[in-house]
């Protein structure tokens, strides 16, 4: 399931460029920051967790909290959300660059147990988040069916693996699914890009396994696709320029 999450490339060194774009003039529009994010190479990834990690860290707190260890483990059993959700937190409070590349601080320290919230909003926030990944779902479905179906049968098939591997499926192509409700014309470009990265990621796996002769063809194919996410970026930058325009202007 990876080739769902994108592959790092030159973007993070080519967005400097944007400065050209200074003078352009198009439509003004008022477009929610968070859907200017761009994922830096790696970003992604950071967000999941294997099960082997998961096993590894608990592992660890069997011997350093052994209250802890026990209680993620009955969460484990019972309640899968629950445990994803604190094992997720635990891990991050542990890793501080993880922490920062997902966007995230821990909200507590590793050692202590599950974060005292109010039950009733803890409630509702698990309820909103349950929501929430099934309105994705249902997107996601309609508009990717090919990528969310091995999403669909994970999610029946082990529910914990699919908790850890949803968060990153969706912070890649939730900014796609908001766009397409509001903003067609950065949907298309935000679309193209998602393509693009998908694109890159299977012509570096054929590189990696192909002879001289083919390998040739295939970089000159990356070069081509490559260009085509740097116009991609020069769009969006262009788009971001206007928008900020309209709100100061």
């Amino acid at each position: 399931m990876n080739n769902l999450l994108g592959t790092g490339h030159l973007r993070g060194l080519l967005l400097g460029f944007w400065v050209c774009l200074m003078g352009v003039s198009l439509p003004a529009q008022t477009i929610p920051d968070d859907l200017w994010e761009d994922e830096t190479p790696g970003q992604a990834d950071s967000l999941e967790l294997s099960r082997e990690s998961i096993d590894q860290l608990l592992s660890k707190l069997d011997t350093e909290s052994p209250d802890l260890a026990h209680q993620l483990r009955q969460w484990r059993k019972d309640d899968p959300f629950r445990f994803v959700l604190e094992i997720r937190r635990i891990s991050l409070a542990r890793n501080p660059k993880s922490a920062k590349a997902a966007g995230r601080l821990p909200k507590s320290a590793p050692g202590e147990s599950a974060v005292p919230v109010d039950p009733t909003k803890q409630g509702q926030w698990r309820q909103n988040q349950e929501k929430q990944i099934v309105e994705f779902l249902e997107w996601f479905g309609a508009v990717y069916p090919d990528k969310a179906m091995p999403l669909q049968q994970l999610r029946k098939k082990d529910y914990e693996e699919f908790l850890n591997h949803i968060s990153a499926v969706r912070r890649r192509f939730e900014p796609l699914m908001r766009a397409d409700k509001r903003y067609p014309e950065l949907a298309r470009i935000l679309r193209k890009d998602i393509e693009l990265q998908d694109l890159c990621g299977e012509l570096l796996g054929k590189i990696a396994a192909a002879k001289d002769k083919d390998r040739r063809t295939l970089i000159e194919q990356l070069t081509r696709v490559v260009a085509n996410q740097f116009d991609i970026i020069v769009q969006k930058r262009r788009m971001k320029y206007a928008d900020i325009e309209s709100k100061i202007g």
